[in-house]
């Protein structure tokens, strides 16, 4: 199966709320595609993103399509931040719950069984945001490496590194 449809059917079976913070593979993939076509490089040959525009027909060049992809990872881990730290409050929440338990000599079994729901309910929340986060580096590492064997250029390596130092 294509990665870009892969990628649909991720997104279609995902919680409607994190829908959006999906990576637009397919809009990359199309500045991508309208970019190479018949465009010339300038600049200097350090294969690096400085230095490099690409232009065609359509006005597009590789600082515009830097520029979406930026966006689109700022998007990405925005959002994947924000999960992270409702996670962790989440965690808390539970694991305080749970030392109540622990410490309660009266325990009632709906008490429990609701407390094991709760912790089965964010282990699997905690699964789908490793499946998101897996799903869109995956994304990006693909769509520069297709940048990349379209361009000419070796941006994959260096956005990559630094978008993980960050």
């Amino acid at each position: 199966m294509k990665f870009g449809k892969q990628l649909k059917q991720t997104v279609e079976e995902s919680l409607p709320e994190w829908r959006p913070n999906f990576m637009d593979y397919k809009d990359l993939k199309k500045k991508i595609n309208g970019e190479i076509a018949g465009d010339d490089v300038e600049g200097n040959s350090d294969s690096s993103a400085e230095g490099f525009v690409r232009s065609s027909s359509d006005g597009l060049n590789t600082a515009q399509f830097l520029e979406a992809l930026r966006a689109e990872v700022e998007k990405v881990n925005n959002f994947f931040l924000d999960m992270e730290e409702d996670f962790i409050i989440r965690c808390q929440l539970l694991a305080s719950r749970v030392d109540d338990l622990k410490k309660d000599e009266s325990v009632d079994r709906q008490r429990v069984q609701d407390l094991g729901r709760k912790l089965i309910d964010f282990q699997s929340e905690l699964v789908l945001l490793e499946s998101f986060s897996v799903i869109n580096y995956t994304g990006f590492r693909k769509i520069l490496k297709k940048h990349d064997k379209k361009s000419g250029l070796d941006l994959r390596n260096t956005f990559l590194l630094a978008v993980l130092d960050t």
